[in-house]
């Protein structure tokens, strides 16, 4: 499938790039209320297990607060069946935020402050 083990870590790369942007989509929509605290939290599990190579440390760091989001949700819904109250949304924007600084460390940005895109 590969010329080179070059090409394949170019491919992995690319690849990685992807999903750090498709987490960045995640997390601006719910910034933007467009998708649902479950959804994104759902959502970021899966484009995280999806990466090739990622940096341990960074991935660790990560998973320890989208832990915290998953963690809130879960004992939202058992203690009140519901999620999110008002006080929850708010720790869960503060921690989207922090989810999203630590993606914008991954993204390779252009000139213009915008993400690059290999795909196109």
């Amino acid at each position: 499938m590969f010329d080179s083990d070059h090409d394949q870590a170019r491919w992995r790369h690319d690849y990685d790039q992807r999903q750090y942007r498709r987490m960045l989509e995640r997390l601006e929509a719910f910034e933007a209320g467009k998708v649902s605290l479950h959804y994104m939290i759902n959502d970021l599990e899966t484009l995280l297990s999806a990466l090739e190579l990622p940096d341990m440390t960074w991935r660790r760091e990560f998973q320890r607060k989208w832990g915290w989001l998953d963690s809130m949700r879960g004992v939202a819904l058992v203690e009140r069946g519901k999620f999110p109250s008002p006080e929850e949304t708010q720790s869960a924007r503060e921690i989207a935020r922090e989810l999203k600084a630590l993606v914008l460390q991954k993204l390779e940005l252009r000139d213009d402050g915008e993400t690059t895109d290999e795909s196109t």
